[in-house]
C-alpha cells in the first residue's frame, strides 16, 4: 500500500467531515427552525450520520497504513465513500490501496542485493579472500 496516497485520502476524508458536519447543522438548525419542517431535520441527520462514518473511515485508513490484510475493508469504505459524499477521499483511498509503495525501502533493497552480487563475483572471480569477503560482507549488511 502507499502510506502517502493513504495520508492524502484522510486528509479529503477529514475536510469532507468538516463540510458535511457544517452543512448538517446548517440544515438541522437554522433551517429547520425558520421552516418549522422536517425535512431538513432529517437530512441535517443524515448528514450527520455520513460525519460519522466519514471519521470511522478516518481511523480506519489511518490503520491500514500498517497494516496490508486491510486491503479489502479499505476497498470496500472507499467505494462507499466515492457513493455517498467524498468522491476525492475515495480516489485516493483507493489508489493508496492499489500502487504499492515504490520508495525507499524498495531501492534500499534492491541496492544492498546488488552491493552482495558485486561482491560474491569479486570472491568467485579469486579477487579477494575469504577473510576479506567476510568482512565486506559484514560491513555492507551493517550499512544496509
Amino acid at each position: 500500500m502507499n502510506k502517502t496516497l493513504l495520508t492524502i485520502s484522510q486528509v479529503f476524508v477529514a475536510i469532507g467531515a468538516v463540510v458535511i458536519g457544517i452543512y448538517a447543522l446548517i440544515f438541522m438548525f437554522v433551517l429547520g427552525q425558520l421552516e418549522s419542517d422536517v425535512t431538513f431535520n432529517i437530512v441535517g441527520l443524515v448528514m450527520l450520520i455520513i460525519v460519522g462514518f466519514n471519521i470511522f473511515v478516518f481511523i480506519r485508513i489511518g490503520q491500514a497504513k500498517d497494516n496490508p490484510y486491510m486491503k479489502t475493508e479499505i476497498i470496500v469504505y472507499s467505494v462507499i465513500l466515492l457513493i455517498t459524499s467524498n468522491i476525492l477521499g475515495g480516489i485516493f483511498a483507493l489508489l493508496g490501496v492499489l500502487i504499492e509503495n515504490t520508495g525507499q525501502d524498495q531501492s534500499n533493497s534492491s541496492s544492498l542485493e546488488k552491493r552482495l552480487k558485486d561482491l560474491d563475483n569479486l570472491f568467485d572471480k579469486g579477487l579477494i579472500t575469504l577473510d576479506e569477503y567476510h568482512e565486506r560482507r559484514k560491513k555492507i549488511i551493517e550499512t544496509a
